[in-house]
């Protein structure tokens, strides 16, 4: 071991540490949602549910900060660094990356940055597998020249991504005002507002407000045995089914919105207008001050991120990731509480907090393929996105399957093809 890097910069990181923690904070505290990257990616991706509009808004968000310093500061992203992966490499380590993520339900993001600070069991689990298994990983990589050599190859810049980029942005900009249109209470929509909710794992208390052209639909008992109002019109009949049960006393748990949830996922016809204006916009800004923190911290250079997983590397050991993740869980775990004295954030009703405790083999398994891949690319969801910025083949080769790695697992655990066990 070499002892430290020569360019790690501890303020950077810790100022880059802090603005995700910032990010995070007050995505909880205006919007209630927790920054979990790989499920933001997922939701814009593969579903057309309740809070699609403001994750689409978030990644336009990153996006514009990505495509900005693609211009601007195109060294951020390590493009003269010693580390890069080569194209078959990117591959493989995106579809670990994406069916890990998906099977382990989050990233570090979701479960270092957001669940730490939560003391959550399954983050605290996730985290401490997904850093094992890269550094394993990592190590391994770096201590094998045969298996370096295939790795690491030196990749190919794309010069038109950038522009490419701005696109994109400008369409998922489209995208989210085309959602707050269709959205909009009207005829053959469910309109729907969460009223209260506990921040404890107690009941939540709902109530849906049905439209003008609702009241021959689908309605509720006045006042049900859990204390709420309920009134809806659907579209479907599968969804009118759903929402017939819906308006039992279990509506007022949070296994009930995971219904309502379902229902808008499988019936895109059927969309439930949770998400205002204001808060996707927020959202917006919150995303390009996630994407910040990680090119500010260096996060958004992979030989940052395999120095820290690789400590045995004959440059050094580079612990940025380590302040990075160290100051945004503080900031974090001084705002959290804090927040959580509200009755609800800002701009909604409800915090939506994961409700799972249980410490499963689809945890685990999904954070040990997620490390894998993380040790092998160096990348992970938040700066995959971010560092499309680059212009890079491998970045486009990574994010690409990245997403096809979390369709495979949704399509497996949808279709039966996954046991039962790892659902």
């Amino acid at each position: 071991m070499s002892g430290i890097v020569a360019d790690f910069s501890p303020l950077f990181a810790a100022i880059g540490g802090a603005m995700l923690g910032v990010a995070a904070s007050a995505n909880m505290l205006l919007n209630g949602r927790i920054t979990g990257i790989s499920g933001i990616m997922s939701g814009v991706a593969f579903t057309n549910g309740l809070d699609t509009a403001w994750k689409t808004a978030f990644m336009a968000g990153m996006l514009t900060i990505a495509t900005i310093c693609g211009y601007v500061a195109p060294e951020l992203f390590g493009v003269k660094g010693t580390f890069s992966a080569g194209v078959g490499s990117a591959a493989l380590a995106g579809i670990l990356v994406g069916f890990g993520t998906s099977m382990g339900s989050g990233c570090t993001s979701g479960h270092g940055l957001c669940g730490l600070p939560r003391y959550s069991n399954r983050s605290i689990i996730a985290v401490f597998t997904f850093i094992a298994t890269g550094m394993g990983t990592a190590s391994l990589v770096e201590a094998v020249p045969e298996i370096n050599e295939l790795v690491r190859m030196a990749p190919l810049k794309v010069s038109f991504l950038p522009a490419g980029l701005v696109v994109m942005s400008v369409l998922l900009a489209i995208e989210v005002v085309a959602r707050l249109i269709k959205n909009a209470p009207k005829r053959e929509v469910l309109s729907a507002t969460v009223a209260h909710a506990q921040v404890a794992d107690g009941p939540v208390k709902v109530g849906v407000e049905a439209t003008e052209d609702a009241k021959e639909g689908a309605k509720a008992p006045a006042d049900s045995g859990c204390g709420c109002k309920e009134g809806a019109e659907l579209t479907t009949k599968d969804a009118e089914r759903g929402l017939s049960r819906a308006s039992t006393a279990e509506w007022g748990s949070t296994n009930a919105l995971r219904r309502a949830a379902s229902i808008s996922n499988h019936h895109p016809e059927v969309i439930v207008n949770s998400a205002t204006p204001v808060a996707i916009i927020t959202a917006f800004f919150v995303g390009c001050t996630f994407a910040g923190g990680l090119l500010l911290s260096g996060m958004a250079d992979a030989a940052k991120v395999v120095g820290f997983l690789a400590p045995g590397r004959r440059e050094g050991w580079d612990p940025t990731l380590l302040i990075v993740l160290v100051a945004g869980v503080l900031v974090n775990g001084v705002a959290f509480p804090l927040i959580f004295r509200r009755a609800g954030p800002v701009f909604g009703q409800t915090f939506h907090l994961p409700t799972s405790k249980d410490i499963s083999p689809p945890l685990v398994i999904g954070s040990a393929l997620f490390g894998i891949g993380w040790g092998i690319a160096g990348l992970c969801p938040g700066p995959a996105v971010v560092v499309l910025g680059s212009g890079y083949e491998h970045a486009i080769c990574f994010a690409v399957m990245m997403l096809s790695g979390a369709y495979v697992h949704r399509f497996s655990k949808a279709s039966g093809i996954l046991p039962a066990a790892l659902h």
